[in-house]
């Protein structure tokens, strides 16, 4: 016996639930493809373990901190100053409160919010809503203040390189704690 089969622009496609899993169900699910994508659909797990979530925290940390670095140095160089170890003086100082008083929170909130999650996560999960909207406003600022020069080269190349050095330390932070978590397991 043959199955009837309706036109494309009567099809009743439709996603059905059952548990935790859905199912793609038509009035073609005899199809084969129609088939193979349910169990694509069935069989797919989007997500990343806690530690790729470390490691990827780290290497974003660390490549944002390069590429401050970058800024700052190309800076600095364009200035020439003959105080050049008061400049270092108070990078030093940047980097010591941010990697102080800012990161060094945000790196202990950040660890125990990631060790706290399950096993499957979304790969960008390292930051919770509010760390992504920080970071989206920071680069956004950084941008405008170079872009409209509000700020003198002197001063972005002072910032900019104690900045980035406390994000490349709190990268490396983030690493080791992905290497020693690693280890435990």
């Amino acid at each position: 016996r043959r199955a009837r089969r309706h036109p494309p622009h009567t099809c009743q496609d439709t996603l059905r639930e059952e548990g935790n899993r859905f199912f793609l169900t038509s009035s073609f699910c005899r199809l084969s493809y129609i088939r193979r994508l349910n169990q694509i659909l069935t069989h797919m797990k989007y997500g990343v373990s806690r530690q790729t979530l470390l490691l990827t925290a780290g290497l974003v940390w660390t490549l944002a901190g390069g590429k401050v670095l970058a800024i700052g140095l190309a800076a600095w160089l364009h200035e020439h100053t003959h105080a050049w170890y008061f400049k270092t003086g108070e990078a030093t100082l940047v980097f010591l409160l941010f990697f102080c008083l800012v990161f060094h929170r945000l790196f202990r909130k950040y660890t125990a919010r990631i060790r706290g999650k399950s096993e499957k996560n979304c790969p960008f999960a390292f930051f919770d809503t509010r760390g992504w909207l920080i970071m989206a406003f920071m680069m956004t600022l950084g941008i405008v203040v170079r872009l409209f020069e509000l700020l003198p080269p002197l001063f972005i190349a002072v910032f900019y390189t104690g900045l980035a050095f406390a994000l490349i330390g709190t990268g490396i932070r983030f690493l080791l704690h992905w290497y020693s978590f690693r280890r435990s397991l």
